[in-house]
């Protein structure tokens, strides 16, 4: 059976190559283990924080830092419209000139 050591140096070298950094890479790591402990453990958190070998808590707060806020996606929704509207605004003025 290949060890991690093994498995792991292939996509490190790749990372590095791509220039992606550290706290990039610990970042999507991270983010995927935790998915995939939650989908493990049918998004039972408590399990899946015993599972990851933290505090439930401390799972709850890495999930809440990456998941944005339903102000953020408000946000987010407002600044997407606004750009729909000057694209409309844009397609029609230039539907006029020709």
């Amino acid at each position: 059976m290949t060890t991690i050591d093994a498995r792991l140096q292939p996509i490190i070298t790749e990372l590095l190559d791509n220039g992606i950094t550290l706290p990039q890479a610990l970042d999507v790591i991270e983010a995927k283990i935790i998915d995939s402990a939650l989908v493990r453990c049918k998004n039972n958190q408590s399990a899946a924080s015993r599972k990851l070998g933290i505090h439930r808590n401390t799972l709850i707060n890495k999930l809440r830092t990456r998941r944005p806020s339903v102000k953020e996606l408000k946000s987010r929704h407002r600044a997407l419209l606004r750009e729909a509207d000057k694209v409309q605004v844009q397609m029609r003025t230039a539907r006029r000139r020709s």
